[in-house]
């Protein structure tokens, strides 16, 4: 990450014409930034290779500590049609109000939050159970790059497909330079 920050650093406001100035300082943070990056991808590859995840203590960790109370805000914007910066508002006061009650009846908090803001809803304590749901949470965000299974799938096929054209076109570059450098060995050998 740092080479990178650098590399934009060093080309930053060069004129296009003196671009050679900055060419013997961008080189190596060029190649230090891929060695850095091949290194690291390397080592999460090996780690995740190995790695043994526990499933169900990830589920358990993702419904506690309000880490999905940003659905509740989306679900107000996009079902009861609140504006987003009031739906986020109310999503405050629901985590404020049940950190420091837990025994706090949720769905009032949110009903009576969105009234003192001069908007009536009547959400229900199933809709509120739904958005704080980390599987709903997840499966609802189908943008591309969100984490919706479908979504993912379809960015490891095109990831997959990616990778093999790559790989096909780095065996076609390197045969290309084993065909030249045999073609320059029998060029000199004919000498």
């Amino acid at each position: 990450m740092a080479e990178a920050t650098a590399i934009g650093l060093t080309a930053h406001n060069t004129p296009f014409g003196d671009i050679v100035d900055t060419e013997d300082d961008v080189q190596p943070l060029v190649a230090s930034a891929f060695r850095d990056a091949v290194r690291a991808v390397t080592l999460v590859a090996a780690a995740m290779k190995e790695a043994a995840l526990n499933i169900d203590a990830m589920a358990a960790r993702a419904a506690r500590d309000w880490v999905t109370a940003t659905e509740v805000a989306d679900m107000l914007t996009r079902d009861y049609g609140l504006p987003f910066s009031v739906a986020h508002e109310i999503s405050a006061t629901l985590v404020e109000t049940c950190q420091r009650e837990p025994a706090a009846n949720m769905t009032d908090v949110v009903n009576d939050a969105a009234r003192k803001r001069g908007y009536d809803v009547r959400v229900s304590a199933s809709a509120l159970a739904r958005a704080l749901s980390p599987e709903h949470f997840v499966a609802v965000r189908r943008t591309p790059g969100g984490p919706a299974p479908e979504m993912t799938h379809d960015a490891l096929e095109r990831s997959r497909e990616r990778l093999e054209a790559d790989t096909a076109q780095l065996a076609a570059c390197r045969a290309s330079l084993a065909a030249g450098a045999d073609a320059v060995r029998q060029a000199v050998d004919a000498l």
